[in-house]
């Protein structure tokens, strides 16, 4: 067995106990580090391909990533997917369309030009609703489609046309500097906070 800083690379038959995805993501502090490989996978995908794609093709790459998204949080039950190998599809859809998102709202003309506005505040207001409303179980697979399709769309779109007034700008600059950081060790955070609790 071989360490890769806190990632476990294990050798032996089982992959989902051991390497990079483990059956739970409790289990490691290295589970965040599935997102960060899903994004290097499309980043690359979108330089050797995607690049050139017209608006027009990424526009219909996004309804049919959306359209799977739907299907794979039907059939999972959840958008909480790619930590493990028998998931990893659905977090390739998951990165996909959240992507191809990104790429079309960046390349869009009609997209307004950045405005100074305290409308900047309305994506954390929308992340600390989204996060901090207990939801039902039952309602649970509606809610996380609700996030991926079109709640975190929009906090994208909000991030792109507006700036944080001058007042704020030190303090959005350090959230912004800290926020990868912050996602990379949140697993052993939560634990912490857990058994304090």
């Amino acid at each position: 067995m071989a360490r890769c800083g806190s990632t476990r690379i294990d050798r032996r038959t089982d992959p989902e106990r051991n390497g990079l995805w483990p059956r739970h993501p409790s289990d490691t502090t290295a589970c965040p580090a599935w997102s960060l490989f899903l994004e290097i996978v499309i980043n690359v995908i979108f330089a050797l391909w995607l690049v050139n794609w017209r608006s027009r093709s990424l526009v219909l790459l996004a309804a049919v990533s959306g359209l799977a998204m739907v299907t794979v949080v039907s059939h999972e039950q959840s958008l909480n997917v790619g930590w493990n190998w028998s998931t990893l599809y659905a977090g390739f859809v998951r990165v996909t369309f959240a992507f191809t998102i990104g790429i079309l709202l960046a390349r869009d003309s009609a997209t307004p030009r950045q405005t100074v506005s305290w409308a900047a505040l309305v994506p954390i207001i929308l992340l600390i609703l989204a996060f901090g409303i207990p939801v039902p179980q039952q309602y649970r697979t509606m809610f996380d489609l609700a996030i991926g399709l079109f709640i975190c769309p929009t906090i994208l779109y909000y991030g792109i046309v507006f700036e944080c007034p001058q007042q704020i700008r030190p303090l959005a600059s350090f959230l912004g500097d800290i926020s990868y950081p912050v996602y990379a060790i949140h697993f052993p955070l939560l634990f912490m906070f857990n058994h304090v609790a």
